[in-house]
């Protein structure tokens, strides 16, 4: 049983939101080492969460969070929201905006949209967030969910273009608001368990978007490509489209527009021991 931990130095709404992190860790009981495997992230993933110098990407909050038990992700966005604002906000920030510039977040309470001062901003959404009293529930995974079935829906968004859907193909998913819960489902998934450790390959589909883009989870000591294909095109791994990337896991691709298109996601991993294993997954069009 891991202890609550000791609370972080500094002040600020960055070093306080990755002391909250901490301490959902301590009330679940886990380690930074047990809470890593439990996500499938490399130990220095979930230290740097942690460490208070950076807030984390969405992605790994929201990943640990729903490891610790909290399946209502709705406060801790918009918490996760209000902290990067007023990073992007602080002076001789460097680092990329996680949304497009100009567009209105809307994963949050709507209060927080609502209000202009960053200030404000993460003093409303520290309120939201004070620690329950009761201890926290242990959730079972979310089973995948299953490609929708029949016509796929009108994209609703042109990520930054005119086009609705076709503008989104080739960009990041992640920075152009196409992978969020309102609008995103891993249209297929494999597990790749091998005596070095378990892989897993998802093939994650946008509603709002109408685009596809795959995912690897793998073990620190892996290294893969990974791609995105349909019978008209091929989309890899952001850096590398040849050769083996070993960078942080996970990998994930670019998206690939593909309303009504049978689209596949390729693994190309390299084990520890030298041998290489191609790991497919698909989805199908109703």
């Amino acid at each position: 049983m891991a202890r609550n931990p000791n609370p972080l130095e500094g002040e600020g709404p960055v070093v306080e939101f990755a002391d909250r992190l901490r301490r959902l860790r301590g009330q679940a009981g886990l380690t930074q080492r047990t809470l890593a495997a439990k996500c499938h992230y490399a130990p220095s993933t979930i230290s740097t969460a942690e460490g208070g110098k950076k807030v984390a990407s969405w992605e790994v909050v929201q990943t640990i969070v729903k490891a610790c038990g909290v399946a209502d992700l709705t406060e801790w966005r918009a918490a996760w929201d209000a902290t990067q604002e007023t990073e992007d906000a602080s002076p001789g920030s460097a680092d990329p905006p996680q949304a497009a510039p100009g567009r209105l977040r809307t994963w949050g309470v709507p209060v927080i949209a609502a209000v202009g001062s960053s200030a404000l901003t993460w003093a409303v959404a520290l309120a939201v967030l004070q620690p329950r009293p009761a201890s926290l529930p242990k959730v079972a995974a979310t089973p995948a969910a299953t490609y929708p079935q029949g016509s796929d829906p009108m994209p609703a968004q042109a990520c930054g273009g005119t086009t609705l859907g076709y503008d989104c193909d080739g960009k990041s998913p992640r920075m152009w608001g196409c992978w969020d819960s309102a609008n995103a489902v891993i249209g297929s998934l494999k597990e790749i368990t091998t005596k070095y450790g378990t892989a897993y390959l998802e093939n994650w589909y946008s509603k709002t978007c109408g685009t596809n883009w795959a995912r690897l989870k793998m073990p620190d000591s892996w290294s893969a490509r990974l791609e995105i294909v349909s019978r008209e095109a091929r989309l890899c791994h952001p850096t590398d489209c040849t050769s083996y990337n070993a960078t942080m896991p996970p990998l994930y691709t670019d998206m690939l527009f593909g309303m009504n298109t049978p689209v596949t996601a390729n693994a190309y991993i390299k084990l520890p021991s030298g041998e290489e294993k191609k790991v497919t997954t698909d989805t199908t069009a109703g």
